[in-house]
């Protein structure tokens, strides 16, 4: 599949927002004025994600891939310990004991398969794979340069990308915001998401190891001289949005602002019905392996294998803290389930426009703009009273 290189993706939109036309009208829904606020996270659950903060962060190697008037691009890798009670581990356990004999490693998927780096490019800090009781964290990190103020410490973006393909969209907001002023580290994939032989409950372990990985991405950032670790926001698209979501649960002192885009709860109706290739490639494996079963035995076992649905984090995150983009016409991420998460949410203020999943980039340019002027109030309070008045509701 042949997709659009980088910088053109807003002469795309809008040149489809002009062929659109001005019927398309995008809807604003402010903050809930009667939300009172978060619920704190149970133990229980946060208990999924403890971790081993090291001192300084993770020990992180650099390496400087691009560079250009307003960023330095680096390639950054580091290993750190795996959850112990990740379901990876549990099952090496478990295959174990039944055999008697030691758990037999793992088949891995090659980090550098799945990591969308520049063609020219070889980069020797990618290991080819992980180890059983380790965990391979891959991120980009996009130094913001240039300016007055070159010197003094920066806002950081942690931002969390889309379910699979390359990572077109997710870089072009990653330097978008990097040209503004953000530090920002763009968390890679090292793993197939939704693999067709993924269990139900491999789905608990991948959100638990992704959290944990953007933990240590945090502590690292924090560590960093040229970022203010107290003004640190989060960016998620699709399914990054829904990791973002859980994060800004579980950290909520460190993750000042959230911006969740497309951003959806009640992971068993989008498995079961859901219309995008990896879940229709996810959901006719396991109809495979269960003859007989149907996409409602899938939602039904899915409601009792899954435990870390975004939902469930939703009360505890600070509706306040949060905005939302929705999309009106998914068929990925449905409307309705996106509903739903706003409103476990407690309300939060949210942009709707009249698109369907993919469709969405049409508005990339609106998006783009509102999240800045959000993640500004808080994380450039100077910049943000600076800032052109607001556009309205419409746009």
């Amino acid at each position: 599949m042949h997709h659009a290189p980088i910088r053109t993706l807003p002469a795309l939109a809008a040149a489809a927002l002009l062929l659109l036309g001005p019927g398309c009208a995008v809807a604003h829904q402010p903050l809930d004025p009667a939300y009172a606020g978060p619920t704190p996270i149970s133990r229980e659950l946060a208990s999924w994600f403890d971790y081993e903060a090291l001192d300084g962060g993770p020990a992180v190697q650099l390496e400087l891939t691009e560079t250009s008037e307003r960023w330095e691009r680096h390639l950054a890798v580091f290993r750190v310990p795996a959850p112990a009670a990740s379901t990876e581990e549990r099952r090496w356990r478990e295959a174990a004991d039944a055999a008697g004999a030691p758990a037999p490693e793992p088949a891995r998927t090659s980090a550098g398969a799945e990591v969308s780096f520049a063609p020219e490019q070889s980069h020797a800090l990618v290991p080819p794979g992980r180890r059983p009781g380790e965990m391979q964290v891959i991120f980009e990190y996009y130094r913001a340069r240039g300016g007055e103020n070159d010197d003094e410490p920066r806002p950081g973006l942690l931002v969390t990308p889309i379910l699979g393909g390359n990572y077109t969209l997710s870089r072009y907001i990653a330097r978008y915001f990097a040209e503004q002023g953000y530090h920002t580290a763009l968390v890679l994939r090292d793993e197939k998401v939704l693999a067709p032989h993924w269990e139900l409950t491999d789905i608990n372990g991948f959100v638990q190891r992704s959290i944990i990985a953007r933990r240590h991405v945090l502590d690292w950032m924090q560590a960093r001289p040229e970022i203010d670790g107290d003004r640190i926001g989060s960016f998620g698209v699709s399914l990054g949005s829904l990791i973002s979501c859980a994060l800004s649960a579980i950290e909520p002192d460190r993750v000042k602002r959230s911006v969740l885009v497309m951003c959806a709860g009640d992971m068993p109706t989008i498995l079961a019905h859901g219309d995008e290739g990896t879940i229709n490639r996810f959901r006719k494996a396991w109809l495979e392996r269960n003859p007989g079963a149907t996409p409602a035995d899938l939602e039904a076992e899915t409601r009792v294998a899954l435990d870390l649905d975004p939902i469930v984090f939703a009360p505890s995150v600070d509706a306040r803290r949060v905005l939302l983009f929705g999309t009106r016409f998914d068929a990925v991420l449905p409307f309705r389930n996106q509903e739903l998460l706003r409103e476990a949410l407690g309300r939060p203020a949210r942009w709707v426009v009249p698109t369907g999943h993919y469709t969405s980039v049409v508005y990339l340019m609106l998006i783009r703009e509102r999240a800045q002027a959000f993640l500004d109030e808080a994380l450039r309070p100077a910049v943000s009273a600076a800032a052109a008045p607001d556009r309205g509701t419409d746009w």
